[in-house]
């Protein structure tokens, strides 16, 4: 698992249900570069290897009425 991967799912872990967003916030403040550039392309590996659930929120009128992802830790049966 790379480090930005790491620390997503650390971020996850600590808050729960979080939006791409809020984890592209904390990630900027640990210092991480080029961060949307990165973040997306890791969540949605962390989601393909089963790690992370993800889903649509509600339309944000912030951003046109678009909703904004939201991602979780996949509970393994």
């Amino acid at each position: 698992m790379s480090r930005i991967e790491r620390a997503i799912v650390d971020y996850i872990l600590e808050h729960g249900e979080s939006s791409s967003y809020d984890v592209c916030a904390h990630l900027r403040q640990l210092g991480f570069w080029f961060v949307f550039g990165r973040a997306y392309p890791a969540l949605h590996r962390l989601e393909d290897r089963g790690v992370l659930d993800s889903w649509d929120g509600p339309p944000v009128p912030e951003r046109g009425g678009r909703p904004r992802r939201y991602y979780k830790m996949r509970l393994s049966s």
